[in-house]
């Protein structure tokens, strides 16, 4: 949620703080429901607008509920980014399908130069206006030759660990039913459903796992989760326009990174001869700091917040990457390293405040481990 606003004016730089927390519980046996975690919130992912004014985002609720969101940097509002419902009623009517307000196959969201529209993308291809007043939704007509790529490809490459939890759900549009299989961190395919024709099945998952679909021997092919796609339609356009790969990717752990920010430059050292401030944390609160000089000496010092404790600091946190995306070795970052991104036209900041939470461990157990000895 947005805290609040700071401003400096002379240098034409506002931030905005956001709160961000993410809670995850079990059922009421006390066991975790792991077929359907509840971790609400979890993550942010700014996708500026072209003209670094604002930026959209989708966030997950409860009950597995997403929800778009629009930010306006120059006046400093937090809005819906469109009617959901209204959103989802025009999207049926014109893909012939039945959309749910709160799971739009919204892939990307761009604003008008005017700001009265918004080019809307979806998960499955095709390009839609909405125009914000009138709240009517029309159809882009694609070129002839301009057809969506498909999302599927050949040949499977091994899961990895590249963000949070989502959810996928695959719609099987063939006329013959398809098995689904989790290709493993070792690239081993291990069988999870089939999916007769005309049904859905769903699972919650993590960004950067590999799915593969199958009849009988013969591989689909494969999506990766993410949390920009979660519904995938499975017709035989997508099958005949899955993508080979000509050359594997690197498998299995020489793949995993720690994960970099979105969408937007990261604070830190990229583009510093445009952006004369550096972001810090002091006593766990935001500052801006000058730099001038040929030898990078500091100047004026700009104390951005005075809310920041212990237990709600802008201090850059690792425990989600612990908790949620499973990076359980990930070290905390350098103490005074801010959590922020930057607008792509500089003038404008989005810093993080995090509530902090204890950090439970578990010993991790592998009761069948692949070299074992067999008694």
């Amino acid at each position: 949620m947005a805290k609040n606003q700071c401003a400096v004016s002379a240098n034409r730089i506002a931030a905005f703080i956001l709160v961000t927390s993410f809670c995850l519980w079990g059922n009421s046996n006390g066991s975790l429901a792991w077929q359907r975690p509840t971790v609400e919130r979890e993550q942010i992912e700014a996708n500026w607008f072209a003209d670094g004014n604002g930026f959209w985002y989708r966030v997950q609720i409860e009950d597995r509920r997403t929800e778009f969101l629009i930010i306006d940097a120059q006046e400093g509002q937090r809005l819906p980014a469109f009617d959901h419902a209204k959103m989802a009623s025009q999207l049926s009517e014109l893909l012939s399908q039945t959309v749910r307000p709160n799971r739009l196959p919204i892939k990307s969201i761009e604003m008008s130069a005017t700001g009265t529209e918004l080019v809307i993308g979806l998960d499955q291809g095709g390009r839609f206006t909405w125009e914000r007043a009138s709240e009517k939704l029309t159809t882009i007509e694609l070129p002839a030759n301009d057809t969506p790529q498909s999302f599927l490809f050949l040949p499977p490459r091994a899961s990895s660990d590249t963000g949070g939890s989502t959810d996928i759900e695959i719609r099987n549009q063939l006329p013959t039913a398809i098995e689904v299989y989790w290709i493993d961190r070792q690239g081993e395919p291990i069988q999870y459903a089939e999916i007769e024709p005309e049904k859905s099945w769903g699972i919650a998952t993590y960004e950067g796992h590999v799915w593969l679909l199958k009849q009988g021997e013969k591989s689909l092919g494969c999506f990766v989760a993410t949390n920009q796609q979660t519904e995938f339609p499975i017709d035989q356009q997508v099958i005949d326009d899955v993508q080979r790969e000509t050359q594997q990717r690197p498998r299995g752990r020489n793949r995993q990174r720690a994960p970099q920010p979105r969408g937007t430059p990261p604070i830190g050292n990229r583009n510093r001869e445009r952006q004369p401030w550096d972001v810090v944390v002091r006593d766990h609160n935001l500052w801006l700091i000058e730099r001038n000089g040929e030898n990078g000496e500091n100047g004026k010092e700009i104390q951005l917040t005075e809310d920041g404790t212990e237990e709600n600091s802008f201090q850059r946190d690792a425990s989600r990457a612990r908790l949620v995306s499973m990076q359980f070795n990930r070290e905390d970052y350098p103490e005074g390293t801010a959590h922020g991104l930057w607008a792509p036209n500089r003038d404008y900041l989005i810093a993080f405040q995090t509530n902090r939470v204890a950090e439970p461990r578990v010993h991790y157990v592998e009761a069948d481990p692949r070299n074992r000895l067999q008694p």
